[in-house]
Order: structure tokens, then sequence, then C-alpha cells
């Protein structure tokens, strides 16, 4: 968000409870587009949620990185074709991810990053 890069949210969570936590962790204004279940017909694993966030952004999925910790959330962001870093939080691995890290210091993430960034970007 701080680097310009536009940010979406896609979640399956009731939209007060979605509210909620955005708003009091002062996020809300960190997403361009906040998609949650009510939001469309099919919720995670579909990945229609993926791809309303995405159009949201004005972007195709392809171009998007999608963060998720959840397995349904992952097949929803590989269905979409965006990519795909996941959080190892609740599993041990994530074959199907492009990257798979514990927790956002990884030093791998920032790395895997700047490779998908135009050179103006990652220089910010």
């Amino acid at each position: 968000h701080r680097a310009g890069i536009p940010c979406a949210l896609a979640t399956n969570a009731e939209p007060l409870n979605a509210e909620f936590v955005l708003t009091r962790t002062g996020l809300k204004g960190c997403f361009r587009a906040i998609v949650d279940g009510h939001k469309v017909e099919k919720p995670k694993p579909d990945p229609e949620i993926v791809l309303k966030a995405a159009s949201g952004l004005g972007l195709c999925p392809e171009d998007c990185v999608v963060f998720e910790d959840s397995p349904g959330g992952m097949q929803a962001a590989r269905a979409a074709g965006a990519r795909l870093v996941a959080l190892l939080t609740t599993l041990e691995a994530a074959p199907q991810a492009d990257l798979a890290i514990s927790d956002f210091n990884d030093p791998r993430l920032t790395t895997w990053l700047s490779t998908l960034l135009p050179r103006s970007a990652s220089r910010r």
C-alpha cells in the first residue's frame, strides 16, 4: 500500500466482522477493493472472490499476488490464475504456492516480490 501498489481484500468473513477488524486495526484505508462472501455467488475455494477483487483493482488476476493461509483460499487464487504466497500459519507446506513463508519477515518475500515489480516501483 505504501509503495503505491493497489491492494484488495477478498474474505469469506461476514461483512460486519471484516468491517470491525479493518476499522479497529486502521487497515480499512489500505484497500482499494474489499470483497466479502456476501458480494459473490460462490465463496472460496471458488475463484469468483479473487476475480472480483482483481477486477475491483482494475487488474487481471494474472497481475495479482494473493497472500493466503487457508487451503480453500489457495485453491481460489490458483484457479483464478493469480500468483500465490502461502502463509504457513496452519499448514506445514503449500506445494501449489509460488512462495511459502511462515511470516511476513521472511527475507525471501521481499526478494521474490522485487522480481515482480517494475524497476521504478522496486526502487521506492
